[in-house]
């Protein structure tokens, strides 16, 4: 508090700059593993002197790549990640398995759907009722609103159902619209030119790749540090890609919307039509994952890793999965 005190006149009260100022101060800690506070306080001034000396000695570093000035400002968000990775043996926090328990009869149960029933019904014809009601500014809101929907659904796959703390998924649903948009383009380095749908499914297979590379992290992680590291790979993703006009010049400004099987879908209402069928395959998807078998594993998974493995889950390949899944999620999304 006293820091946010004495750093307020220098920065100001923007949400995002303080954001960074944690994410630096972070790797501060994950330096000292959580245990030293002598090794933080130099790690603290080590790093604060480091990054004094690569203002003046990155300009000459970052000439090797066109891609890479684009960033050269912000490359002190590489430190947390990097720290994390050679830290394999860093204090879980919030680990404990003192959540309240989620298996039980209720998991995956037909009748606990069947309740759902009549609500679900009565929203899905307020959904729909309202592409004919809506007009122009109307229908873009409700749009938006459905997409953030199959966004935080992949935040209820991965924390809501496995218990993983996850701050990475606006990096994911971000890649995916970048990358739907470059191949649906024909832009996309190796890749033809597709018709946006498939192109917004093969866009969610290779973010689905970077989910599994987030995940291996969490193999051995949970609770803050595991929400560090998908932290770190958001803001990476997000300076490294999303602030780099190496990688937004060419073919981003716009796309075509798609059409299916000869349905023209560039109004916004048949737009807006296509967009709640895919929220309601994603909550399908969704709500799938916490039925039967799987949704038990998931459920001991949150409860308690040691549990699950001592009764023969193999957490590993689990874990894995669900990272996976929930990328898919997000970036559809």
């Amino acid at each position: 508090a006293l820091a946010g005190v004495l750093y307020a006149p220098l920065q100001g009260l923007a949400p995002f700059n303080l954001t960074l100022l944690i994410l630096e101060t972070f790797a501060v800690v994950v330096v000292a593993r959580l245990r030293s506070v002598p090794i933080a306080i130099a790690a603290g001034l080590g790093i604060g002197a480091f990054q004094g000396l690569m203002v003046k000695v990155q300009g000459d570093i970052v000439n090797a790549w066109a891609g890479l000035q684009q960033v050269e400002p912000y490359l002190f968000v590489l430190a947390l990640p990097i720290f994390l990775v050679i830290w394999r043996d860093l204090d879980e926090i919030g680990s404990d398995g003192s959540t309240v328990s989620l298996v039980s009869g209720s998991v995956g149960s037909r009748r606990r759907r069947n309740d759902l029933m009549i609500p679900g019904t009565v929203a899905m014809v307020v959904l729909i009722g309202v592409s004919f009601v809506l007009q122009y500014g109307g229908l873009q809101v409700m749009q938006e609103f459905l997409a953030t929907t199959v966004i935080f659904l992949s935040i209820v796959a991965i924390t809501g159902f496995s218990g993983h703390i996850t701050l990475g998924q606006a990096a994911f649903a971000g890649m995916g619209a970048l990358l739907t948009t470059k191949i649906s383009n024909g832009v996309m380095p190796f890749f033809p030119k597709l018709t946006p749908i498939l192109a917004m499914l093969v866009s969610a297979c290779l973010v689905t790749v970077l989910g599994l590379a987030t995940g291996y992290p969490a193999l051995r992680r949970r609770g803050l540090i595991l929400g560090l590291a998908t932290l770190a790979l958001n803001l990476v993703i997000y300076f490294m890609v999303f602030q780099n006009n190496y990688f937004l010049n060419a073919g981003t400004s716009t796309t075509s919307r798609p059409s299916f099987f000869g349905i023209n879908l560039t109004s916004d209402a048949a737009f807006y039509r296509y967009e709640l069928v895919v929220a309601v395959i994603a909550l399908l998807i969704t709500s799938s994952l916490r039925s039967g078998r799987l949704g038990r594993v998931l459920a001991a998974m949150r409860d308690s890793e040691v549990g699950a493995e001592s009764i023969g889950i193999n957490m590993r390949r689990y874990k894995l999965f669900i990272f996976a899944a929930s990328s898919f999620l997000a970036a559809i999304g």
